[in-house]
């Protein structure tokens, strides 16, 4: 088995406007030893990786790199220890022989075998079998502890009873959970014992972006599950994908985007609220290897970016370097609601070095959304096969409920807030070229979508930035909107996707903007649904055109998993599959 070795690289970021060396930390691979007993195949339950200095970090002999607890890598749920005598217990009751033992605990040959066994277990200590148990037959879950868990029997059995619910105290007898509640009994054991796996447990929307590597993109996901910790992992093809990588923590979600600079450089920004409620952020420029995560302002809610051209001289101030913007640039804006629900916006044209925060006038009571668009099609910027506004514009709900828009012309400086009908949550927009790429479009639209005082969606555009269109009202929704173009091949096409009031994701198309398709019902969420337009394969040059483009929907359904699905043509979408 190969071994993983921590290792500090250093990488001069050539996105820097100074040279700077920066120590890139080292990252838990994307590959990780799968630790198992040496008669046992491997574990398929998707397991918690760590690092050897992790508290709970189970590893190989000799590896740096493992995962969290014995329980889940040893299909072992509640760790039973390995002695042929508690074997001829569960094989008495029903169960399965162990196929080995790791780290002194039971090793089964799959996670239903070992649960089964576990089950059988407790039967036998609840029949009075188990020497080690002289109350059973008739004991209470606190006298079953005083056995199981000697050192804190009175916490444990609390905290199983507060986990299990009511009707259960620390008093109930064992014979009635075993007779009414016996997989609630484990499920909680499991809890207290560290089946550590990624299952049931997001708890916020799905952040998506791509990334360049040679010759082709890659998808990056994060989540924040329920521990507060955010995980990342690559989404490489159909059937590949890393494990995820837990790495810092917040109270809200996360946000991931991809800034290219003129250069065709990239770098990809992760940021988010942390439990100190601190902006924080790291980044990277290949996608494998990380920076340390940097705290910055106090903030409420989640952080907003978007990339647009600079088309005038903005003053760049930071406490490394002090230089203007005199002719066209691909700057990084980024919005946040302050502790003061004031917005706060900044720029920057590296990710290293910003300039201040410029507050406003007004107040927000919901996060920002941003987005990139120019009024008319003579001065839409395109970098890197990608078009880009150079107008920054930015919506909120404000205090007194209602949407309020405006935008700047360098990120920094905008204009006054307009404002429009009430709403509840936070608005979306997106700008759209209706047409064919890389052909005149016939026009540029900003659409914004919102969610009425009423929950129903209503939706409108502007072609110049000043002048709206009348709000169409469509179905009702309990969660906030997402829109994206999708470009599929030369065309693009504006989506737009809802979760409804019964919980069901909706899905309309338009290709000129003012004409949508009927909405089109799907599976179940209990998130806001998010999209990518994902262009798997790299253009060799501007002039060619990409027809492997997908369009990708992810959810969190009730189980609080993360599913996926995509369409390549537009119209015919894959189902939906447990990521």
């Amino acid at each position: 088995m190969p071994k993983y070795f921590k290792v500090t690289v250093q990488l001069l970021l050539f996105l820097l406007p100074i040279g700077l060396i920066l120590s890139i930390i080292s990252h838990i691979p994307d590959f990780l030893p799968k630790v198992k007993a040496a008669s046992c195949p491997m574990t398929t339950k998707n397991c918690v990786p760590c690092t050897a200095s992790e508290l709970y970090c189970r590893l190989e002999d000799g590896e740096e790199y493992g995962y969290l607890g014995w329980a889940c890598q040893n299909n072992n749920p509640t760790n039973i220890k390995y002695s042929q005598y508690r074997i001829d217990l569960i094989t008495q009751m029903g169960g399965q022989t162990p196929c080995g033992e790791k780290g002194a605990f039971m090793v089964f040959s799959d996670y239903k075998k070992g649960r089964n066994s576990t089950k059988s277990y407790i039967k036998a200590i609840n029949a009075g079998l188990h020497y080690a148990y002289p109350k059973c037959g008739n004991c209470t879950l606190l006298e079953f502890y005083q056995s199981y868990a000697p050192d804190n029997p009175e916490v444990y059995s609390q905290r199983i009873a507060e986990i299990m619910g009511s009707p259960v105290t620390k008093n109930t007898k064992i014979s009635w959970i075993v007779e009414n509640r016996l997989d609630d009994f484990i499920n909680a054991m499991m809890h207290m014992e560290g089946f550590f796996t990624f299952s049931g447990d997001i708890q916020s929307d799905v952040a998506l972006t791509s990334y360049k590597t040679p010759g082709e993109r890659k998808m990056l996901i994060s989540v924040r599950r329920s521990d507060g910790n955010i995980y990342t992992r690559k989404y490489l093809n159909d059937n590949e994908y890393t494990n995820w990588e837990r790495n810092g923590n917040t109270q809200a979600n996360v946000t991931i985007t991809t800034f290219e600079n003129d250069s065709d450089q990239q770098v990809l920004i992760q940021s988010a609220r942390s439990d100190s409620n601190r902006l924080t952020q790291r980044y990277s420029v290949n996608g494998a290897t990380w920076s340390t995560w940097v705290s910055g302002r106090k903030i409420s809610g989640n952080v907003s970016m978007t990339t647009f051209i600079s088309r005038g001289s903005t003053r760049m101030t930071s406490f490394l370097s002090v230089f203007f913007t005199s002719t066209e640039k691909s700057l990084l804006s980024q919005s946040v609601r302050g502790l003061d629900d004031q917005v706060y916006s900044r720029i920057s044209n590296d990710r290293i070095n910003w300039t201040d925060w410029f507050g406003s006038d007004g107040e927000t009571a919901e996060d920002i959304e941003m987005t990139a668009f120019s009024p008319t099609r003579n001065v839409v910027q395109t970098r890197n096969s990608r078009v880009y506004g150079n107008l920054v514009f930015q919506a909120s709900r404000n205090k007194s409920g209602q949407l309020a828009t405006r935008y700047s012309e360098n990120g920094l400086q905008f204009t006054a807030w307009e404002k429009s009908r009430q709403i509840k949550g936070k608005p979306s927009m997106t700008a759209f070229q209706p047409g064919t790429r890389n052909v005149h479009p016939d026009s540029s639209m900003l659409f914004q979508s919102v969610r009425g005082s009423d929950n129903f969606v209503y939706t409108r555009y502007t072609v110049d930035g000043a002048n709206w269109s009348s709000w169409k009202k469509s179905i009702k929704t309990n969660l906030d909107i997402e829109m994206t173009v999708y470009e599929r091949g030369i065309i693009n096409i504006l989506y737009q996707t809802i979760v409804g009031t019964d919980s069901r994701v909706y899905t309309r198309y338009t290709f000129n903007g003012k004409d949508w398709s009927a909405w089109e019902s799907s599976t179940t969420s209990k998130s806001k649904v998010t999209m990518l337009n994902f262009l798997p394969d790299i253009p060799e040059n501007a002039r060619q055109i990409v027809t492997s483009n997908r369009l990708y929907q992810a959810v969190i359904r009730s189980d609080e998993e993360l599913y996926m699905r995509y369409t390549s043509n537009g119209f015919s979408w894959t189902n939906w599959e447990r990521f």
